[in-house]
């Protein structure tokens, strides 16, 4: 056998190792390809899961973080990224996991002795942390509604005579004249029938009816779905470039009155950004109206309670060290935006009313329909529609309301018509076309406030309320057709005016502390008649009880003019003294008068003296009372050889639960409070508003419908045998409904103070628990034996349990008593 030389031998072994590394580096690339096959993708099941302490820019978030790590990168979901208050770039929300050092502008440290996350990132990368100043408002509750009727009345009696130097009692008697009015209601939960009336005397200038009904409706209401239905008598809905008609019919209607929690109007928002942990606070010129802490970061507050108009905002930051940074931002804000999203409408259908106040029932025979609309597109825009057809007539509008930021608030409509039927100066049109435009603008700059509107129309641009008004057109000598046609048109001073602009101007002087103001309005109506007239007041307090104004018109058309001044002193007390000048086209007069000022409380008296001379000559003196079931006022007044005498009567009668109530005129919600008991003091929102009569309940007025209202009683005007009830109950009453609500203690059942002392003739231990019987409740013993027990029968066994567990028992006998508060004394606990 050959031997290899030992070169050949060196090259063999070469050989072998060049293939041997062949064979480990394929192996080697095998292994991670068939690895990077076989295993998921970044941020799978393999990547190891972490769970960090997470800072950010040095301050500690208070949060532990999940996170993945693979290949040294760390990840997490969009979630838990926005959690950390972390800002995850829109393209990268749909990725599964996001790398930290994927995010734009940040950096971070991974302390793995620590298990602490350390992320550097400036306020672009940072999610604002989002404040909304009036979260947290809800609607107050269920609104609650009984069963029962309410009548309003006003009874006005009116005497005059000639002369009153020689008053004649028979004289005036003759002339005198009666009147009454008259607002009925009968609520149940689903909903109330409201009807209203005006009677009056005979009287020889009036030939109108003598009772004369105005409305007539059923109304229901629904605060969760916002809708308000009214069958009969109502008023179409409008806007501020459309013009409303009474009718009788059927109307649906979203409003937002049934829920007063809500906010309809897009509310002012300021940014910031806060270093470390630190309080925020606002003030609107110069007034704090919102505070609140926020963490470290950037940081936004929406739908701050502003009302409207605009002003400055300084937005102050503080931290726990006392160090603050102060910023403004201007807003403007207005009631006649909605927010975005929401929306309300009103629909109509049914047939025209006319003559309303001097006749019952005089209705059109024609049909009508109406509607209007407004969304809340965005915060800077609210989209409006409308529309109506009837008696002939098609009309339709489009209008639109935005913010020019801090600038003000700009409005434009336009509608079209078509149709419809009206007489110009006794001249019949009819199939008539036209259009009219709106615009407005508001505006709050550098103190001033501006507000300008102007209306366009054609000729041939009519509505509803033009072909609907009152006929006026005489039909006296016509026949068969021709009448029949005079009697359909209308009169052309119903028809929507050819151009009204209205400019309206305020401006707070600060050298002085006073207020300017001034207007002007130039109106053309469809027959050519022109109006011009401009306004200008000013007002300045001058003392803290003493205020003075002047103001003053121009009818730029007629040439008239006038000028008035006064001066106004509150002296206190509801006293208050006035004086004023006066010149216009009649020529000078100067007023005095004195008054004091009545409330709705009774017992409440309120009184005015007044005497003017010069061009004008009066002297009137009036007195009110208020009384727990009426308001009684009295006025007489002479004028150059005229004397009038007038006394009013308002009030109510209420009929709800199980009683009747006489009281003062009820204009909205009212509850009648239960006490249980005589004499006991209720309030109203902690005010105390009467106490309870004879059998129990008060009726109180003037709650706040659709919203919470507090009631309560005084516990300590309980008679001493009755236990205190819950302090207060929270109600939310219908609109013009009314609620019972019992807040009645209940009597303890016989009852006796026990003085217990143990064999040794030594009082039980203070702290002693005492029960009658098994499961009753225990009662504890106080200083000198003495305990409170309720429940007693004429034989009674007590068990006591003593501080130290150990255990006694009692019997005593208990018979009435007289007394308030019946007391036993001896009792040995054995």
């Amino acid at each position: 056998m050959k031997v290899p030389s030992a070169a050949k031998r060196l090259r063999n072994s070469r050989r072998l190792l060049v293939w041997a590394a062949l064979c480990h580096l394929w192996l080697a690339v095998g292994v991670m390809a068939a690895a990077a096959l076989a295993a998921p993708a970044y941020g799978g099941s393999q990547d190891m899961p972490l769970q960090l302490e997470v800072h950010i820019n040095g301050q500690p978030t208070g949060l532990i973080g999940g996170f993945s790590e693979a290949g040294g990168r760390l990840a997490s979901t969009p979630a838990e990224l926005d959690e950390l208050g972390l800002l995850v770039p829109e393209a990268m929300r749909s990725k599964p996991l996001v790398a930290l050092d994927e995010l734009p502008g940040l950096t971070h440290r991974y302390d793995r002795a620590g298990q602490v996350l350390y992320v550097a990132v400036d306020d672009r990368g940072r999610r604002r942390h989002r404040i909304d100043a009036i979260a947290g408002r809800s609607a107050a509750g269920s609104v609650e509604s009984g069963t029962g009727a309410v009548l309003n009345y006003a009874l006005v009696g009116t005497i005059a005579d000639d002369d009153l130097r020689s008053f004649d009692l028979n004289k005036a008697a003759s002339t005198a004249t009666l009147a009454a009015q008259f607002d009925a209601r009968l609520f149940t939960p689903q909903g109330a029938l409201e009807t209203s009336a005006i009677a009056r005397s005979a009287d020889p200038t009036n030939d109108g009816e003598p009772i004369v009904r105005l409305d007539t409706a059923w109304t229901s209401e629904n605060p969760d779905t916002l809708i308000r239905w009214r069958f009969g008598d109502t008023v179409s809905g409008s806007l501020p470039w459309t013009r409303s008609i009474r009718l009788g019919g059927v109307q649906v209607q979203r409003s937002f009155e049934l829920r007063p929690d809500l906010v309809v109007a897009p509310l002012p928002g300021f940014n910031g950004s806060a270093a470390v942990p630190s309080t925020v606070e606002i003030y609107v010129d110069n007034v704090k109206t919102f505070s609140r802490n926020v963490p470290a970061g950037p940081f936004s507050i929406a739908n701050l309670p502003i009302l409207s108009g605009a002003g400055t905002a300084r937005i102050v930051v503080r931290d726990a060290s006392g160090r603050e940074t102060s910023t403004e931002q201007a807003f403007f804000a207005s009631a006649s935006l909605l927010a975005p999203g929401l929306y309300d409408y009103s629909l109509e259908t049914g047939v025209a009313r006319r003559s309303f106040g001097t006749s019952s029932a005089d209705y059109d025979d024609a049909p009508l329909v109406s509607g209007s609309a407004r969304y809340g597109f965005s915060d800077a825009l609210t989209l409006a529609v409308h529309g109506e057809a009837g008696a002939g007539l098609l009309n339709a509008g489009i209008g639109a309301t935005t913010a020019l930021g801090i600038y003000g608030v700009l409005s434009g409509a336009v509608a079209f018509s078509h149709g419809g039927n009206l007489s110009h100066a006794g001249e019949a049109s009819f199939s008539a076309s036209g259009a009219t435009v709106f615009a407005a603008f508001e505006t709050e700059l550098f103190g001033l406030s501006l507000a300008v509107q102007s209306r366009r129309a054609t000729a041939g641009y009519l509505d509803l309320a033009a072909v609907t008004a009152e006929q006026t057109s005489s039909t006296a000598g016509l026949t068969g057709a021709l009448a029949a046609t005079q009697a359909r048109t209308r009169t052309g001073s119903s028809s929507p005016q050819r151009a009204l602009d209205i400019l309206t101007l305020g401006l707070p002087i600060a050298a002085t502390g006073g207020s300017l103001n001034a207007g002007f309005i130039a109106a053309t109506s469809a027959d050519g008649t022109r109006q011009r007239i401009a306004t200008l007041g000013y007002g300045q307090r001058l003392t803290e009880s003493m205020s003075a104004y002047a103001s003053g018109f121009h009818d730029v058309v007629d040439g008239g003019l006038g000028v008035f001044a006064g001066l106004s002193i509150a002296l206190g007390g509801g006293h208050q003294t006035a004086f004023g000048v006066s010149r216009d086209d009649r020529g000078t007069s100067v007023t005095a008068d004195y008054s004091k000022s009545s409330s709705l409380q009774p017992g409440s008296v309120g009184w005015r003296a007044s005497i003017a001379r010069g061009a004008s000559e009066r002297t009137s003196a009036e007195l009110s009372w208020t009384a727990d079931v009426a308001r009684v006022e009295a006025a007489v007044s002479s004028l150059p050889g005229t004397t009038y005498g007038q006394l009013v009567v308002t009030g109510a009668v209420a009929a709800v639960g199980d009683g009747v109530f006489l009281t003062n005129r009820i204009d909205d919600a009212f509850a009648v409070v239960d006490a249980g008991s005589p004499d006991v003091a209720v309030l109203h929102e902690n005010r105390p508003v009467g106490c309870t009569g004879r059998d129990g309940p008060l009726l109180v007025t003037g709650l706040r419908s659709n919203q919470s209202n507090k009631l309560a009683i005084d516990p300590l005007t309980l008679p001493l045998d009755v236990e205190p009830p819950e302090a207060s109950r929270q109600i939310v009453p219908a609109r013009r409904g009314g609620v019972v609500v019992a807040i009645c203690g209940r009597a303890p059942g016989p009852a006796a103070i026990v003085v217990m002392h143990s064999p040794s003739g030594a009082p039980l231990p203070v702290g002693s628990e005492a029960r009658l019987g098994d499961g009753a409740e225990a009662a504890v013993v106080g200083h000198d034996g003495e305990v409170y027990l309720r429940g007693l029968s004429a034989d009674n066994i007590v068990v006591v349990t003593l501080p130290d567990g150990t255990s006694c028992r009692a019997a005593f006998a208990f018979g009435a008593s007289d007394s308030v508060q019946a007391r036993i004394e001896g009792v040995t606990c054995r």
